[in-house]
């Protein structure tokens, strides 16, 4: 997730997502595209992914069969999102070009921010 760009406005947003673990996330997957602004969103594509990995109890990855177009988050992921990027942006400052927030979602469904770091 990205809290900005070059012309960066506080309190703005773009989510980035696919379904995932690790490197599978960036291994250029189509994703689902997410504009913030404050605290609404608009959803302006989904992924077209048709498969999904999951970890598997015996360890490692399976993938299973989806159909693409689906949300990868919901609404509540996404405002929880939203929340704690605009949390950041509280704690840590506005930076001149925003953060760059790399977060996951748990067994569980809960966001969990993994890192988040200045925007060069």
């Amino acid at each position: 997730m990205s809290r900005g760009t070059a012309n960066w406005i506080s309190g703005k947003g773009f989510i980035s997502s696919n379904w995932g673990i690790g490197s599978v996330v960036e291994a250029g997957a189509p994703v689902e595209e997410i504009t913030l602004e404050g605290n609404s969103y608009h959803r302006f594509s989904f992924t077209s992914a048709n498969r999904k990995p999951v970890a598997s109890s015996a360890g490692g990855l399976r993938f299973v069969q989806v159909e693409p177009g689906n949300a990868v988050l919901s609404e509540k992921q996404i405002n929880e999102l939203n929340h704690k990027a605009q949390t950041i942006e509280k704690i840590l400052g506005q930076q001149p070009k925003g953060w760059d927030i790399e977060w996951a979602v748990n067994e569980k469904g809960k966001v969990i921010i993994l890192q988040a770091r200045p925007l060069n």
